[in-house]
């Protein structure tokens, strides 16, 4: 269903608009998870940044056609949700007490409180991007 808060002819402009939204969503955690788990320091940690990268290189092109949209958004879907739940898993992992805003747990529900973000914005850029239906007047035959 396409959203009624957006006025015909502007779907282009909003879809640019979440597109550069899910691509500065994917650019500020890539950075964060490669300092914070190396990819060369634990094989246990090896998973996080290369989701970030399917997420950053496979999805978010797939969101600039119509046609692709919705497999961007299963895409995105299982990257962001398996990311999200792994990462609160990780942050539970490491409570410290007293928690602090510099703490290592603190950091990873962040995380997984921005990946998630970008399953909203997905949905979002599917709704814009369907095409509007056709009104039927009268009966049909």
């Amino acid at each position: 269903m396409r959203p009624s808060s957006i006025p015909a002819g502007q779907g282009r402009a909003w879809s640019a608009w979440l597109t550069m939204t899910h691509l500065l969503l994917c650019l500020s955690v890539l950075p964060l998870h490669l300092a914070r788990y190396p990819l060369t320091q634990s094989l246990y940690y090896w998973w996080v940044a290369p989701f970030d990268a399917v997420a950053l290189l496979a999805a978010t092109p797939l969101y600039l056609s119509a046609a692709l949209a919705a497999w961007g958004f299963g895409l995105t879907l299982l990257v962001s949700a398996t990311e999200a739940v792994a990462l609160t898993y990780l942050g539970l992992l490491s409570i410290t007490w007293p928690m602090t805003w510099q703490s290592p747990s603190v950091a990873d529900l962040c995380s997984a409180l921005t990946v998630a973000a970008r399953i909203p914005v997905g949905w979002c850029l599917v709704a814009v991007l369907r095409p509007p239906a056709e009104r039927i007047r009268g009966c049909l035959p």
